[in-house]
């Protein structure tokens, strides 16, 4: 894992990791709130399957733009790119062969109704619109759609030849029911995947000829996972659980060889490894082909660049590596040549998390990221051993003003060890410092990441530490974490967050009359009601986005939560249930819980906002007034969950720097 070179002499205690040293002297002027808010530069590089390509995504005149590169002689060629409009995204389907997404995101997500999916040449040449469709934030997505449907994502390009065909996967009115289609980028065309009579499947592994051979069907809050050995023969259960058991068996990949690898947690384990399983036997391996100590491995499809995956070889189709996000992100490389390139790249950018990608025999792009530095992107010359920058994302932010994060671990009340980040300002001591607990989102995410995150970022910029906890319900470090999350909004999870400040207090690090909760989302639901539940600890708190009553997430008509699969079988499950947990319920609503928030509370929502509608926000606030006279509330018009025009960035941001300095400041 990525390690300091300098830290603090002595630790938080012997499951915390040390904290940066004050060596660095801080900036004499605090960074502008521009320069974590605007967007990026420069992203996504992508070599084709041959290397000899290479495509990224680049600002031309204010506007993302899709460009090529020859990887032979660096020419450029700008593929794709509008003058009201973003490339927001591309992949490669063959040597030749682009699809790639463009949206406009300079205007927010309500005045928003761009969207759209093409098809183009790596030479700009035969275009083809695969979806050019309107979003419409009421009625979902709409409009005309030319070969992939208007609720599908793309999955993967198809494996076999030189086609430059492509899978998706549609969704009808939930993720329970969905279809797999392989569909033509040149004119459209496309073919269902046949499920072999199976209904419901809402994942999928299929074998070189494109025949699904292993999926997982799901009815109501139970799941099975099917296998075949061929497209003739009959289908066999080899797993049939609960979905909130932590016992499935998710099919991953099936490789030309026929070997089928899968996700699982197996004989015990507390975390999920990748197993091959045995077609003789029928039955999952026991032993895991890689294992993280205390962390899954959770394959992410929709971000194949630095999301947990298995990684296969374009001769051959063999398992390669496979990356995970353990500490860091990273990859478990099984082939000897790889794994030389890497500890060459590490050498080469030290302190870094470098994700590799390419042929490692001609050409690879590094994906090379930090803490204090949003991802830069080179070219490895394999042969010749060289590295050379083909961009950064951000170049205007300077890593050496910005702060160092620490992955830790602290006890929660109960002995659960709770995995979190650590951040103090640039130049901190770390004595009595003033602290924001940043709540993340979800809940039922991982969400600590030691690469760049702006909102730390910001917040340590103004001189305070921020504690980031993945308390229970988070994913990612296990079942046990991540199952004791479940109907304890408000409750345990709560309480994990207060005791990593108080275990901060106790070690000295954080003043005890200066912290500040906040969070968005599930993170803003945690600010409110961590001002009720603890307010001997918190002095303020800051809520955007946040739900303030579970129930409400029902009820809310035009809420994409109500109404829903996930309001039928998961909330009940994993939030709460509305008949059953009544009592419970209304003991964790701010709003029925009102009369007791008395600290300060800066919140802020966004009109078109169908996650978390600022119903939320006005019946907090009007519940709030005959209690709380020290209450700061703002809507975004055109804004949904969350902020995407640099304009609301800067007044949010702007109105949460005067009220910490307000309230925790020195």
């Amino acid at each position: 894992m990525v390690k300091h070179l300098q830290h603090l002499a002595a630790a938080l205690w012997c499951a915390l990791c040390l904290l940066p040293s004050a060596s660095a002297q801080a900036p004499s002027a605090p960074v502008p709130i521009e320069n974590f808010y605007k967007l990026p530069q420069f992203y996504g590089a992508g070599l084709n399957p041959a290397a000899t390509h290479l495509a990224y995504i680049r600002e031309v005149n204010g506007r993302w733009n899709l460009v090529v590169m020859e990887v032979a002689t660096r020419q450029l060629k700008n593929v794709a790119g509008y003058d009201n409009a973003d490339v927001v995204g591309f992949a490669w389907l063959d040597n030749q062969r682009l699809i790639y997404q463009v949206a406009d995101i300079r205007i927010g997500i309500g005045d928003s109704d761009k969207y759209a999916v093409f098809a183009i040449d790596r030479d700009g040449s035969k275009p083809y619109t695969l979806n050019e469709g309107f979003i419409g934030q009421s009625s979902g997505i709409v409009g005309r759609s030319r070969g992939l449907p208007p609720r599908a994502n793309f999955v993967s390009r198809v494996r076999s030849g030189e086609s430059s065909d492509f899978f998706a996967i549609e969704y009808a009115e939930s993720p329970f029911r969905s279809t797999l289609m392989r569909i033509n980028s040149r004119n459209g065309a496309r073919t269902a995947v046949d499920a072999g009579g199976l209904t419901n499947v809402v994942a999928w592994a299929l074998d070189k000829n494109d025949v699904a051979r292993a999926v997982v069907t799901q009815e109501k809050d139970r799941g099975t996972t099917w296998v075949r050995t061929s497209a003739d023969a009959p289908w066999k259960k080899i797993g049939d659980y609960g979905i909130f058991t932590g016992e499935g068996i998710l099919p991953v990949r099936i490789d030309s060889a026929g070997t089928l690898y899968v996700a699982a947690r197996l004989g015990g384990r507390d975390t999920i490894a990748i197993h091959r399983f045995d077609w003789d036997k029928g039955v999952v391996e026991p032993e895991p082909i890689v294992s993280v100590k205390d962390f899954d491995i959770e394959p992410d499809p929709f971000r194949p660049a630095i999301g947990p995956g298995l990684l296969f070889s374009e001769e051959g189709d063999r398992l390669i590596g496979v990356r995970y996000h353990a500490e860091t992100r990273g990859t478990h490389w099984l082939v000897p040549q790889w794994r030389e390139l890497q500890e060459m790249v590490d050498k080469a950018l030290p302190g870094r998390v470098n994700i590799l990608h390419g042929d490692p025999q001609t050409h690879v792009v590094v994906r090379s990221s930090s803490d204090a530095s949003p991802p830069r992107f080179f070219l490895l010359d394999a042969k010749a051993r060289k590295l050379s920058l083909l961009g950064a994302s951000m170049p205007w932010i300077d890593e050496k003003t910005q702060a160092r994060s620490d992955f830790i671990r602290y006890k929660a009340r109960d002995g659960m060890n709770i995995p979190a980040l650590l951040t103090l300002p640039r130049g901190a001591e770390g004595r009595k410092m003033p602290l924001v607990v940043l709540v993340h989102g979800g809940p039922y995410v991982r969400g600590i990441d030691w690469e760049w995150e702006r909102d730390r970022q910001f917040i340590a910029s103004r001189g305070y530490a921020v504690l980031e906890p993945d308390f229970r319900g988070s994913k990612g470090h296990g079942w046990k974490l991540f199952s004791g999350g479940f109907k304890q909004w408000g409750l345990a999870m709560q309480d994990d967050v207060a005791d990593g400040v108080k275990a901060l207090i106790d070690r000295g690090i954080v003043d005890k009359d200066r912290v500040c909760i906040a969070g968005a989302s599930y993170g803003g639901y945690a600010t409110v009601m961590g001002l009720i539940r603890h307010p001997e600890l918190y002095k303020c708190g800051v809520n955007w986005v946040g739900v303030t009553d579970i129930d409400l997430m029902y009820t809310v008509g035009w809420s994409d939560t109500a109404d829903s699969e996930w309001a039928r079988y998961g909330m009940p499950a994993l939030v709460g249930d509305r008949e059953k947990d009544r009592a419970q319920l209304d003991a964790t609503s701010a709003i029925k819980q009102a009369a007791r928030l008395k600290a300060p509370l800066l919140m802020a929502y966004g009109i078109e906002d169908v996650r978390v509608p600022y119903d939320h926000g006005r019946q907090l606030r009007s519940a709030l007034q005959p209690h709380n006279r020290d209450v700061e509330y703002i809507e975004y018009a055109g804004e949904g969950h969350g902020w995407r025009l640099l304009k609301t960035n800067v007044d949010f941001w702007t109105r949460v720097e005067k009220f910490l300095a307000r309230h925790i400041g020195r």
